[in-house]
């Protein structure tokens, strides 16, 4: 994860973004010498890029709730005992908000079931696939890519994407059109 670095923080101008390569980074540490290999997986590379707009719709959605719940809405307002009809129709804004954060949440969650098909994969330091045992039948962490899978077809739903177009490749590539 060099190129998820302090450089990649500061080059970004999405707070996000910024503070998702700042936590990656704390997270493996800065006292890598030498990159254990050339290049890592680009899942893993665009961290900050797949989960960084997931922070930010947060905030925004944040906002636009603490701003509804003052907020006049609908129709007529009150004022002074007056009734004034107006068109203080705000759910557009939560609307809005909620449907950036679905998206967002959809990138990120792609990301995770990528990152968990790659660790699962065995190619990963070496580890055994699945993360699996050597006992005969041994099928590891193969049921978490199944759940992964499955929340994400929940939330690709939830985002507006038709069920028939819901799948995901799992199990090393084997079940390439998985309905999820």
């Amino acid at each position: 994860p060099e190129a998820i670095g302090p450089a990649v923080a500061r080059a970004t101008p999405f707070p996000g973004a910024a503070r998702t390569a700042e936590t990656v980074r704390g997270l493996v540490g800065s006292d890598l010498d030498e990159p254990q290999q050339i290049q890592d997986f680009f899942g893993l590379r665009t961290w900050p890029q797949s989960h960084g707009p997931l922070l930010d719709e947060l905030v925004r959605l944040r906002q636009v709730v603490e701003a509804m719940t003052g907020a006049p809405s609908e129709n007529p307002l009150f004022i002074d005992g007056t009734a004034s009809h107006q068109g203080g129709f705000h759910a557009t804004y939560l609307t809005l908000a909620v449907d950036g954060a679905l998206l967002a949440l959809t990138r990120s969650a792609e990301a995770v079931r990528s990152r968990l098909a790659h660790l699962l994969s065995g190619e990963v330091d070496e580890l055994p696939r699945f993360l699996a045992g050597t006992e005969p039948g041994a099928s590891g962490l193969l049921i978490t890519e199944y759940v992964a899978g499955a929340a994400l077809g929940r939330i690709r739903a939830a985002a507006g994407s038709p069920a028939g177009v819901l799948t995901a490749a799992g199990s090393l590539g084997v079940e390439d059109l998985a309905g999820m």
